[in-house]
């Protein structure tokens, strides 16, 4: 049996997969310190603390801050066609959504976690 992948599939399954990190550090990270609730954070807080990720190179930090924005372009990209149509006197854009509710689920949790992201380093630098 040969087993096919689509480029839908593939999409929503990365995206998934890089935008997962990003997710459970802010769940993890609110509910510790907003709510004094450490259980998820004492299982990622041991990654955080290695030497290797404190200096600078591909770690934990640069998965949960680029792993949203990939997720979020490649499933924005297949989602949303965009079209145009040019002519001496106008340029005509059509956008049009398919109907793929997981790759849009997956692309508004990337978009909600770097909001939160932006949110953090507006609010942690902004005082």
């Amino acid at each position: 049996m040969k087993m096919n992948i689509s480029n839908q599939q593939l999409a929503l399954i990365a995206g998934s997969i890089l935008v997962f990190p990003t997710l459970y550090f802010i769940t993890a990270s609110l509910l510790y310190y907003n709510w004094n609730y450490p259980n998820l954070y004492v299982v990622i807080e041991p990654i955080f603390n290695k030497p290797e990720n404190q200096r600078f190179g591909w770690n934990i930090n640069l998965l949960i801050l680029f792993g949203p924005i990939i997720a979020f372009i490649w499933n924005f990209f297949y989602t949303v066609k965009i079209s145009w149509a040019q002519t001496k006197e106008q340029v005509q854009l059509n956008f049009s959504i398919r109907k793929r509710w997981l790759n849009i689920m997956v692309a508004f949790l990337s978009f909600l976690s770097l909001a939160a992201l932006f949110a953090y380093l507006i609010g942690e630098n902004c005082r």
